[in-house]
């Protein structure tokens, strides 16, 4: 019986350790496993593709509008650092005073949504709830 119970357990061994090392040698990185297209195809893939032409120069501060809604915990800073960066910020925050140092540090501040996004180019939005983004 306990003969038995051992030669069980030796054969529940084996097939683990089967088991495993088949996994792992079928397990292997996918640079290994699939063959990536030739150099040449990859270039000539990204000549035929349209160049993006963006609508406004991102790369210049002073010509890229940046709107920001929610001024909170996050976005108070998150707006600070778009401001240091050199572009001009327009803000709007359901309480103005959260806003405030924003605004003493030469934001302009927007008494909507629709007032942000008509003063910008781009608008970031951080907000807490998903009521609170359906409301924007």
């Amino acid at each position: 019986s306990a003969l038995v119970r051992m030669s069980l357990s030796i054969g529940r061994s084996l097939r683990a350790a089967s088991f495993w090392r088949t996994l792992t040698t079928q397990t292997q990185p996918l640079a290994r496993r699939r063959r990536l297209p030739p150099a040449h195809s990859l270039s000539t893939m990204a000549a035929a593709a349209a160049p993006f032409q963006p609508a406004f120069d991102a790369s210049v501060p002073k010509s890229t509008r940046v709107g920001f809604i929610g001024t909170g915990i996050m976005g108070a800073p998150m707006a600070q650092h778009i401001m240091d960066a050199g572009y001009p910020l327009t803000v709007y925050t359901r309480t103005k005073s959260k806003a405030e140092q924003l605004i003493a540090n030469g934001a302009e501040y927007a008494a909507s949504p629709a007032e942000v996004a008509a003063a910008s180019d781009v608008v970031c939005t951080m907000l807490g709830f998903p009521k609170d983004i359906e409301q924007v």
